[in-house]
């Protein structure tokens, strides 16, 4: 994905050397020295920053959030950290602040800074028992968290198939269209309300998780939702045992669960539905990156490698 595609995520009125240079010394955090743009995911921009005092990240946020939901992401990035959930530190600016306000062509758009953890993305096949337990373990510890915050619509979040569905299977091929209409009545038949909802990540996949060395570090909660915690889990196996030989497979899938019920146990009904959701999280994938692939051609590495990804799953 190019950086011009990147920029506009964004709403920015000033140079992005301008904007950096601001942040710098909003957050203090040293003098500019080079940049580089991280081009995962889809929605913000997140820029790799090295200053005379070391790397940090510089997220501008999307153009399409609201004051709300950013001041709910910081939110979440400050109160998991301090529940022992290791997500990137934040730096405040000059006013005690950690959403920095610049303007923008239209409205106010903001950023945050945070420190850089220079480490590998944890993949699938190099996820260690000890990887997926503390990462069970981060997990139910958000899931603790009970109070509501904003709504989130995730167009690639289970809660999501059936909307996503209606408006894009049509761009199926139909052996595909057959493969994952199964899914959709499957999904459809679960007990959706009466699941257990909180706070959930949203995106606990591979390229939002990093490890270096034993330490690990979790990133990125633009989906960040109140919802069912069953979803949760769903997509954190989804991700987590993709490719995985079927006994492996299966034995991961008992690992989590088991550790995860240590904290939060989970009723008959949910564990049921565990498979089916794995099989919507593949789902809904498929179906929005189809379309971004069939529809508006957008042949990007990154969009190609979630359509593979979500095909091989529902294989």
């Amino acid at each position: 994905m190019d950086n011009s595609s990147l920029l506009k995520r964004v709403d920015i009125a000033c140079s992005l050397d301008e904007l950096l240079n601001q942040a710098c010394r909003a957050c203090n955090i040293g003098s500019l020295r080079s940049y580089e743009f991280l081009s995962d995911g889809y929605q913000e921009l997140n820029i790799k920053t090295t200053t005379t005092q070391g790397d940090f990240v510089i997220k501008i946020f999307s153009k399409e959030k609201s004051l709300k939901r950013i001041q709910d992401n910081i939110w979440g990035y400050l109160s998991f950290r301090k529940q022992g959930v290791p997500f990137p530190v934040l730096r405040k600016t000059d006013r005690n602040e950690y959403a920095f306000s610049i303007p923008g062509k239209k409205k106010t758009s903001y950023l945050c800074v945070m420190e850089y953890f220079d480490g590998q993305y944890l993949r699938p096949q190099k996820a260690t028992d000890d990887d997926l337990l503390r990462l069970t373990d981060y997990m139910a510890t958000i899931h603790k968290n009970t109070h509501r915050i904003g709504r989130y619509y995730d167009t690639m979040g289970i809660a999501n198939l059936l909307s996503q569905f209606k408006k894009f299977h049509r761009y199926l091929t139909d052996s595909h269209e057959q493969r994952v209409s199964q899914v959709v009545r499957e999904y459809q038949s679960l007990p959706h309300n009466r699941f257990r909802r909180c706070i959930i990540h949203g995106t606990l996949e591979s390229e939002n998780i990093l490890k270096r060395d034993d330490n690990l570090c979790l990133l990125d909660l633009g989906c960040m939702d109140y919802n069912a915690a069953i979803y949760d889990v769903a997509t954190f196996l989804a991700n987590y045992t993709l490719d995985i030989p079927h006994g492996e497979k299966q034995r991961r899938i008992d690992l989590v669960v088991n550790h995860y019920q240590l904290t939060l146990p989970l009723v008959s009904y949910e564990r049921d539905a565990l498979v089916p959701l794995i099989h919507a999280q593949y789902a809904i994938i498929y179906l929005r990156t189809n379309y971004y692939v069939t529809k508006l051609r957008d042949t990007s590495k990154l969009t190609i490698n979630w359509l593979e990804k979500a095909k091989r799953g529902l294989a």
